[in-house]
């Protein structure tokens, strides 16, 4: 028996097939991605409604969909860039074929619900409440596309400032929706306001001193007491840099000191700026400083 309702996370359960990657488990911010490849056609599967607003990007192939809309069926093509839109509490009756007879490639994304409203509500347009995200069947959208085409390799990848990346991207994806696909759009965005030296001093230690864990832009923006969307949009403003990049030059800076003042080896460098994977931490110090972790300790001493 499939349920009306269910959570994000939960909603792997109830599709067509085990999705190829999914953030569930590794990522716990406001996003839930998962990278799929999807049977070549479908006669007819219902899947339940999530809370949050529901986008799905083609990837690779061609397929033409069909979601029941009462009595009726919504039909459309929908290839590489193209998406659809479920809004919250939907269930779908979906069926589709691909052109070509193969599998075709996907990308899903649901936005938490209450850091939607959240970001609806900090954008200072009424009630965040009365906001309704519409359904879309295939509408192009090289906002979304560009964005998920970083934000699934950032969140796979084994940098650990990966999860700040996503962070901050969530605010843009939430703003996006509510802006095109909207019962009240949103048509105006406040301006940033710059951080106070001594916040941004504040937010300098934070990260010092946690470089060896997961430094997170929400707990960024507590430390700055401000809200995730006012820190993310404020600190750009102030420092002209976003903080998930602010995070991996200081990685790359205290790197340098260990390098510089002790004997530890490479992996351990790696362990004390947050890295797991050594190989991945020398690939990112050549790519920023133009020499290998190794070279660099040799040159300066």
């Amino acid at each position: 028996m499939i349920p009306e309702t269910t959570t994000s996370t939960a909603l792997e359960h109830y599709l067509a097939c085990p999705s190829r990657w999914s953030s569930v488990g590794g990522y716990g911010g406001p996003l839930v991605l998962r990278s799929r490849v999807e049977p070549a056609w479908m006669d007819g599967w219902s899947i339940p409604g999530t809370p949050d607003p529901w986008i799905v990007l083609m990837t690779g192939g061609i397929r033409t969909v069909e979601v029941r809309d009462g009595k009726r069926w919504r039909k459309a093509k929908s290839g590489p860039g193209q998406i659809g839109v479920t809004s919250p509490g939907t269930t779908t009756e979906i069926r589709w074929r691909s052109e070509s007879g193969a599998p075709v490639e996907t990308i899903h994304l649901h936005i938490d619900n209450g850091f939607f409203r959240r970001v609806a509500a900090e954008c200072g347009r009424g009630d965040p409440n009365a906001i309704e995200i519409t359904n879309a069947l295939s509408e192009s959208d090289p906002l979304i596309e560009r964005l998920l085409s970083v934000l699934v390799p950032q969140l796979r990848g084994p940098d650990p400032s990966g999860h700040i990346f996503a962070d901050a991207a969530a605010e843009m994806i939430a703003i996006h929706p509510l802006q095109r696909y909207s019962t009240r759009s949103v048509t105006k965005v406040r301006n940033a306001e710059t951080i106070s030296r001594n916040k941004l001093r504040q937010v300098n230690e934070f990260v010092d001193a946690n470089l060896a864990e997961n430094v997170t832009l929400d707990e960024m923006a507590r430390v700055a007491s401000m809200s995730v969307f006012h820190f993310a949009r404020s600190f750009k403003q102030s420092t002209g840099g976003t903080p998930h990049a602010f995070v991996r030059l200081r990685r790359l800076e205290h790197a340098k000191r260990l390098l510089a003042e002790t004997d530890w080896d490479v992996r351990r460098v790696a362990r004390a700026v947050g890295y797991t994977n050594a190989s991945h931490f020398a690939a990112v110090f050549r790519e920023k400083s133009g020499v290998t972790p190794a070279a660099y300790r040799q040159a300066i001493r």
